[in-house]
Protein backbone atom coordinates (compact mmCIF):
# COMPACT_ATOMS: atom_id res chain seq x y z
CA UNK A 1 0.00 0.00 0.00
CA UNK A 2 1.09 3.64 -0.96
CA UNK A 3 -0.37 7.13 -0.97
CA UNK A 4 -1.43 6.52 -4.46
CA UNK A 5 -3.85 4.38 -3.14
CA UNK A 6 -5.82 7.10 -1.51
CA UNK A 7 -6.56 8.64 -4.81
CA UNK A 8 -10.39 9.47 -4.32
CA UNK A 9 -11.54 8.15 -7.99
CA UNK A 10 -9.06 5.17 -7.41
CA UNK A 11 -10.61 4.84 -3.22
CA UNK A 12 -13.74 5.19 -4.61
CA UNK A 13 -14.35 3.69 -7.42
CA UNK A 14 -12.02 0.72 -6.62
CA UNK A 15 -10.43 0.00 -3.44
CA UNK A 16 -13.95 0.42 -1.23
CA UNK A 17 -16.41 -0.48 -3.84
CA UNK A 18 -16.45 -3.79 -4.11
CA UNK A 19 -14.57 -6.11 -1.89
CA UNK A 20 -14.38 -6.12 2.02
CA UNK A 21 -10.86 -7.21 3.50
CA UNK A 22 -8.59 -9.00 2.95
CA UNK A 23 -9.64 -8.38 -0.98
CA UNK A 24 -10.72 -4.57 -0.67
CA UNK A 25 -11.15 -1.80 1.68
CA UNK A 26 -15.27 -1.77 1.70
CA UNK A 27 -16.74 -0.13 4.03
CA UNK A 28 -13.46 0.74 5.43
CA UNK A 29 -12.87 4.44 7.21
CA UNK A 30 -10.74 6.24 4.47
CA UNK A 31 -9.46 8.02 7.44
CA UNK A 32 -7.82 5.28 8.97
CA UNK A 33 -6.33 4.01 5.82
CA UNK A 34 -5.14 7.63 5.47
CA UNK A 35 -3.30 7.31 8.46
CA UNK A 36 -1.79 4.06 8.53
CA UNK A 37 -0.38 4.64 4.65
CA UNK A 38 1.02 8.17 6.17
CA UNK A 39 2.61 6.88 8.60
CA UNK A 40 4.47 4.21 6.44
CA UNK A 41 7.61 5.02 5.33
CA UNK A 42 8.00 2.05 2.68
CA UNK A 43 11.70 1.15 2.54
CA UNK A 44 12.78 0.14 -0.92
CA UNK A 45 12.54 -3.97 -0.55
CA UNK A 46 16.15 -4.95 -1.13
CA UNK A 47 18.10 -1.33 0.09
CA UNK A 48 16.54 -2.01 3.27
CA UNK A 49 18.61 -4.79 3.61
CA UNK A 50 21.82 -2.55 2.50
CA UNK A 51 22.28 -3.71 -1.17
CA UNK A 52 22.76 -0.92 -3.12
CA UNK A 53 20.94 -2.72 -5.97
CA UNK A 54 19.29 -5.97 -6.73
CA UNK A 55 21.53 -8.44 -7.56
CA UNK A 56 21.54 -10.54 -11.43
CA UNK A 57 19.82 -13.34 -9.59
CA UNK A 58 17.74 -13.57 -6.30
CA UNK A 59 17.97 -16.84 -4.43
CA UNK A 60 15.27 -16.62 -1.79
CA UNK A 61 13.63 -19.57 0.92
CA UNK A 62 10.12 -19.31 1.84
CA UNK A 63 9.82 -20.87 5.46
CA UNK A 64 6.71 -22.15 6.40
CA UNK A 65 6.06 -23.40 10.18
CA UNK A 66 5.19 -27.41 8.75
CA UNK A 67 6.52 -30.15 10.94
CA UNK A 68 8.01 -31.60 7.67
CA UNK A 69 10.82 -30.14 8.37
CA UNK A 70 11.47 -31.26 11.77
CA UNK A 71 14.64 -33.93 11.60
CA UNK A 72 15.40 -32.41 8.08
CA UNK A 73 19.25 -30.64 8.68
CA UNK A 74 18.29 -27.57 6.44
CA UNK A 75 18.84 -24.66 8.69
CA UNK A 76 22.42 -24.09 6.99
CA UNK A 77 20.73 -24.75 3.44
CA UNK A 78 17.88 -22.25 4.02
CA UNK A 79 20.36 -19.87 5.24
CA UNK A 80 22.82 -19.54 2.39
CA UNK A 81 19.97 -18.00 0.29
CA UNK A 82 20.26 -14.24 -0.47
CA UNK A 83 16.87 -13.39 1.46
CA UNK A 84 14.57 -15.53 3.82
CA UNK A 85 11.18 -15.15 4.21
CA UNK A 86 9.39 -16.62 7.65
CA UNK A 87 5.94 -16.40 8.49
CA UNK A 88 4.09 -16.34 11.87
CA UNK A 89 5.39 -17.96 15.11
CA UNK A 90 8.61 -18.63 13.21
CA UNK A 91 10.77 -20.39 15.76
CA UNK A 92 14.52 -20.05 15.19
CA UNK A 93 16.01 -21.03 18.23
CA UNK A 94 17.24 -24.60 19.61
CA UNK A 95 17.08 -26.66 19.21
CA UNK A 96 15.12 -25.65 16.12
CA UNK A 97 17.83 -23.77 14.47
CA UNK A 98 19.52 -27.15 12.89
CA UNK A 99 16.21 -27.63 10.90
CA UNK A 100 14.83 -24.18 10.21
CA UNK A 101 17.92 -21.87 10.20
CA UNK A 102 17.99 -18.24 11.89
CA UNK A 103 18.96 -15.86 8.75
CA UNK A 104 15.53 -13.44 8.78
CA UNK A 105 15.27 -10.96 5.59
CA UNK A 106 10.98 -10.54 5.19
CA UNK A 107 8.68 -11.47 8.22
CA UNK A 108 5.32 -12.03 7.29
CA UNK A 109 2.30 -12.21 9.92
CA UNK A 110 -1.29 -10.75 10.89
CA UNK A 111 -2.00 -9.89 14.31
CA UNK A 112 -2.98 -12.95 15.80
CA UNK A 113 -0.10 -14.87 14.38
CA UNK A 114 2.74 -12.64 15.08
CA UNK A 115 4.84 -13.68 18.54
CA UNK A 116 5.86 -10.71 20.45
CA UNK A 117 8.04 -13.43 22.61
CA UNK A 118 10.24 -14.70 20.15
CA UNK A 119 13.43 -12.71 20.53
CA UNK A 120 15.18 -13.69 16.95
CA UNK A 121 12.29 -11.88 15.57
CA UNK A 122 12.18 -8.91 17.36
CA UNK A 123 16.00 -8.75 17.14
CA UNK A 124 16.35 -9.32 13.27
CA UNK A 125 17.38 -6.57 10.54
CA UNK A 126 13.78 -7.62 8.80
CA UNK A 127 11.40 -5.92 6.57
CA UNK A 128 7.63 -6.44 8.71
CA UNK A 129 5.19 -7.19 5.88
CA UNK A 130 1.19 -6.79 7.24
CA UNK A 131 -1.29 -8.62 6.00
CA UNK A 132 -4.73 -7.14 6.80
CA UNK A 133 -7.38 -9.57 7.15
CA UNK A 134 -10.38 -7.81 8.71
CA UNK A 135 -11.66 -4.62 10.10
CA UNK A 136 -10.00 -4.45 13.51
CA UNK A 137 -6.27 -5.17 11.99
CA UNK A 138 -6.09 -1.81 10.32
CA UNK A 139 -6.53 0.28 13.57
CA UNK A 140 -4.19 -2.39 15.41
CA UNK A 141 -1.66 -1.52 13.19
CA UNK A 142 -2.25 2.21 13.00
CA UNK A 143 -2.32 3.03 16.54
CA UNK A 144 0.93 0.42 17.10
CA UNK A 145 2.52 2.57 14.30
CA UNK A 146 1.59 5.78 15.98
CA UNK A 147 2.55 5.74 19.41
CA UNK A 148 3.01 2.33 20.28
CA UNK A 149 -0.83 1.76 22.40
CA UNK A 150 -2.71 -0.90 20.86
CA UNK A 151 -6.67 -0.21 20.39
CA UNK A 152 -9.42 -2.23 22.43
CA UNK A 153 -11.26 -3.86 20.03
CA UNK A 154 -12.83 -6.65 22.82
CA UNK A 155 -10.64 -10.18 21.84
CA UNK A 156 -7.19 -10.75 23.50
CA UNK A 157 -4.92 -10.60 21.04
CA UNK A 158 -5.68 -6.70 20.55
CA UNK A 159 -3.84 -6.44 24.02
CA UNK A 160 -0.79 -8.02 22.67
CA UNK A 161 1.92 -5.82 22.15
CA UNK A 162 4.03 -5.78 18.53
CA UNK A 163 7.82 -6.53 18.24
CA UNK A 164 9.49 -3.16 18.70
CA UNK A 165 10.82 -3.49 15.46
CA UNK A 166 7.20 -2.95 13.75
CA UNK A 167 7.97 0.34 13.23
CA UNK A 168 7.49 2.83 10.51
CA UNK A 169 10.86 2.41 8.77
CA UNK A 170 10.41 -1.17 9.22
CA UNK A 171 6.65 -1.91 7.96
CA UNK A 172 4.86 -2.50 4.43
CA UNK A 173 1.60 -3.81 4.12
CA UNK A 174 -0.10 -6.18 1.50
CA UNK A 175 -2.19 -4.78 -0.81
CA UNK A 176 -5.77 -6.41 -1.37
CA UNK A 177 -5.52 -6.38 -4.68
CA UNK A 178 -2.27 -8.80 -4.57
CA UNK A 179 -4.42 -10.73 -2.05
CA UNK A 180 -7.22 -11.07 -4.40
CA UNK A 181 -4.59 -11.92 -7.46
CA UNK A 182 -3.05 -14.75 -5.46
CA UNK A 183 -6.82 -16.35 -4.10
CA UNK A 184 -9.02 -15.93 -7.85
CA UNK A 185 -6.03 -16.95 -9.53
CA UNK A 186 -4.82 -20.45 -7.37
CA UNK A 187 -6.75 -21.05 -4.13
CA UNK A 188 -10.39 -19.76 -5.19
CA UNK A 189 -12.42 -23.23 -4.12
CA UNK A 190 -15.53 -23.59 -2.30
CA UNK A 191 -13.47 -25.07 0.67
CA UNK A 192 -11.61 -21.73 1.25
CA UNK A 193 -12.31 -18.57 2.50
CA UNK A 194 -9.19 -16.75 1.91
CA UNK A 195 -5.05 -17.43 1.14
CA UNK A 196 -3.26 -18.66 4.20
CA UNK A 197 -0.49 -16.10 4.81
CA UNK A 198 2.26 -18.85 4.20
CA UNK A 199 0.64 -19.00 0.23
CA UNK A 200 0.39 -15.30 0.36
CA UNK A 201 4.19 -15.60 1.36
CA UNK A 202 5.45 -17.80 -1.62
CA UNK A 203 3.24 -15.63 -3.71
CA UNK A 204 5.21 -12.80 -2.52
CA UNK A 205 8.42 -14.57 -2.96
CA UNK A 206 7.76 -15.55 -6.48
CA UNK A 207 7.30 -11.53 -7.46
CA UNK A 208 10.31 -10.73 -6.21
CA UNK A 209 12.80 -13.47 -6.64
CA UNK A 210 14.56 -15.65 -9.03
CA UNK A 211 15.10 -18.93 -7.77
CA UNK A 212 12.73 -19.76 -4.59
CA UNK A 213 12.95 -22.81 -2.50
CA UNK A 214 10.26 -23.05 0.03
CA UNK A 215 10.34 -25.54 2.44
CA UNK A 216 7.83 -26.58 5.56
CA UNK A 217 4.68 -26.38 3.32
CA UNK A 218 1.88 -28.90 3.26
CA UNK A 219 0.38 -30.58 5.99
CA UNK A 220 1.46 -34.16 6.13
CA UNK A 221 0.13 -37.19 8.01
CA UNK A 222 3.67 -38.64 8.19
CA UNK A 223 4.75 -35.61 10.29
CA UNK A 224 3.31 -33.08 13.32
CA UNK A 225 1.23 -29.99 12.74
CA UNK A 226 4.11 -27.93 12.92
CA UNK A 227 8.03 -28.05 13.82
CA UNK A 228 7.73 -27.31 17.52
CA UNK A 229 5.29 -28.76 18.95
CA UNK A 230 3.46 -31.96 18.96
CA UNK A 231 -0.04 -31.32 17.23
CA UNK A 232 -1.60 -33.86 15.12
CA UNK A 233 -2.24 -32.97 11.69
CA UNK A 234 -6.30 -32.59 10.81
CA UNK A 235 -7.67 -35.94 9.81
CA UNK A 236 -8.28 -36.66 5.94
CA UNK A 237 -11.67 -36.38 4.92
CA UNK A 238 -13.05 -39.18 3.40
CA UNK A 239 -11.90 -37.86 0.25
CA UNK A 240 -8.08 -38.37 1.44
CA UNK A 241 -8.01 -34.06 1.31
CA UNK A 242 -6.90 -32.10 4.68
CA UNK A 243 -9.30 -29.06 5.50
CA UNK A 244 -8.76 -26.85 8.04
CA UNK A 245 -10.74 -23.71 9.46
CA UNK A 246 -10.74 -21.37 6.14
CA UNK A 247 -8.31 -23.10 4.03
CA UNK A 248 -8.38 -26.09 1.99
CA UNK A 249 -4.62 -27.19 2.64
CA UNK A 250 -4.56 -30.13 0.14
CA UNK A 251 -6.06 -27.93 -2.66
CA UNK A 252 -2.77 -25.61 -1.73
CA UNK A 253 -0.29 -28.71 -1.55
CA UNK A 254 -1.29 -29.51 -5.12
CA UNK A 255 -0.76 -25.96 -6.10
CA UNK A 256 2.83 -26.48 -4.76
CA UNK A 257 3.25 -30.00 -6.34
CA UNK A 258 2.03 -27.89 -9.50
CA UNK A 259 4.33 -24.86 -9.17
CA UNK A 260 7.26 -27.45 -8.65
CA UNK A 261 6.85 -29.47 -11.68
CA UNK A 262 6.39 -26.36 -13.66
CA UNK A 263 9.97 -25.32 -12.26
CA UNK A 264 8.53 -21.97 -10.74
CA UNK A 265 9.90 -22.96 -7.25
CA UNK A 266 11.34 -25.71 -5.62
CA UNK A 267 9.14 -27.33 -3.01
CA UNK A 268 11.21 -29.53 -0.42
CA UNK A 269 8.51 -31.88 0.71
CA UNK A 270 11.28 -35.17 1.88
CA UNK A 271 8.85 -37.03 -0.44
CA UNK A 272 11.68 -39.99 0.43
CA UNK A 273 11.42 -40.30 4.03
CA UNK A 274 9.46 -42.87 5.18
CA UNK A 275 9.37 -43.46 8.82
CA UNK A 276 10.14 -47.04 10.42
CA UNK A 277 7.07 -46.05 13.22
CA UNK A 278 6.03 -42.56 13.88
CA UNK A 279 6.85 -38.90 13.19
CA UNK A 280 10.41 -37.74 14.91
Amino acid sequence: MDREDLDDSYWNDHLSAYFELPFGYKPQDKKVTQKMIGLLENPDVFGFHGDRQRKPCVRCAVVGTGGVLRGSNKGEKIDAHDYVFRVNHALMDEPFAKDVGKKLSFYIFFPESHNRRNKLVASAHALQIYIPFKTPDLPYITQWLYNRTLPKCGVPWCEIPLNANVNRTTTKVVHPDFIRYVFVNYMDTSLSLRPTTGAMTVFLAIQLCDVVNIYGFGYDPRFYAHYYDHQKVPKQQADGDIRWGNHDYSEESRLWQRLHEEKIITWHNRQDYSPNTAVP
